[in-house]
């Protein structure tokens, strides 16, 4: 006796039909209440100091918001000595 999974090899897999629900926000609250048993944060929790520190390290511009990849752009010279940009 073989096992199904022998017993399809030669067959083409079916593929399921997709399913998608859509929820309401306060349906979603209801839900994680039952869940974890407290209200859902209306603003997301902090990011921990030694997290941000080492974040700043890797990437210590990441908090310049005027600095921008246009910020970077060097003027190209015409031949008769213009600036193009």
């Amino acid at each position: 006796m073989l096992c199904k999974h022998f017993q399809s090899y030669g067959q083409k897999k079916r593929e399921r039909p997709k399913f998608s629900v859509t929820l309401l926000k306060q349906d979603i609250e209801e839900d994680f209440m039952v869940m974890v048993g407290c209200r859902l944060r209306k603003r997301p929790k902090k990011c921990a100091r030694y997290v941000q520190k080492e974040l700043d390290s890797l990437f210590p511009g990441l908090q310049l918001m005027e600095v921008t990849a246009d910020s970077y752009k060097v003027p190209e010279l015409i031949k008769n000595g213009n600036m193009h940009a």
